[in-house]
């Protein structure tokens, strides 16, 4: 399911999200180069989004907001 949101005003579709790894669906084994940051090891929680000219991006989720 793609959900519109509204970056600086303009409408973008969210293709996909950050989902937290859970017990029945674990995060797959991760490279020795790469480190997660955070005191929790977390990722950061970025989308994937498709904005109203076509153009594609991966930015924080932080500063979407709904529609009214």
């Amino acid at each position: 399911m793609r959900t519109t949101y509204l970056e600086a005003g303009r409408p973008v579709t969210v293709l996909a999200r950050w989902r937290p790894p859970s017990k029945t669906d674990p995060a797959p084994a991760c490279p020795p180069w790469l480190h997660w940051h955070g005191p929790s090891g977390t990722a950061p929680r970025n989308v994937a989004i498709r904005r109203a000219d076509g153009s594609a991006a991966v930015r924080p989720f932080r500063g979407l907001r709904k529609p009214t």
